[in-house]
């Protein structure tokens, strides 16, 4: 019995090479699941910048319906933020930013017949931005993901 206490008396613990390995191990796992999650968060933005602008559009459909018109008024491209001033529109005035709960991150140019011609990921009247992933395409008239 004497001799098996004294064969395991120095044997407490882990070596140092053994701590190394595993901590050389854990931050591996580590690098490759902080790139897979930045990846999703990325297409996470864009997905959400594209539910944003489905959102603007249908306001300004339904600013147009209400007001019962075919353009906005007729003075050219509007810039929307959500919570900025009236759009007025034919025999009416009807407020777009009504039709939107909370804040835009964006801000919209909107031709005079309701089309979204451009946006930028700048924060608008929320001060929350989309992120540098996240960029207008002028081609596809939606957001896309940044090259």
């Amino acid at each position: 019995m004497k001799n098996i206490r004294k064969a395991y008396r120095g044997e407490k613990g882990f070596t140092l090479v053994e701590l190394l390995v595993v901590i050389v191990i854990l931050g591996i796992l580590a690098a490759v699941a902080a790139v897979a999650i930045m990846r999703f968060m990325s297409a996470g933005n864009v997905s959400a910048a594209n539910e944003e602008l489905h959102q603007v559009k249908t306001a300004i459909g339904a600013c147009m319906f209400d007001g019962d018109a075919s353009d906005l008024d007729g003075t050219g491209n509007h810039t929307f933020t959500g919570a900025t001033g009236q759009i007025t529109s034919g025999t009416g005035a009807a407020d777009a930013a009504s039709y939107i709960d909370g804040k835009l991150r964006g801000t919209y140019t909107v031709s005079d017949n309701g089309d979204v011609l451009s946006a930028l990921v700048d924060g608008g009247n929320s001060g929350k931005s989309w992120g540098s992933h996240v960029q207008w395409d002028a081609t596809s008239g939606g957001f896309i993901k940044k090259a």
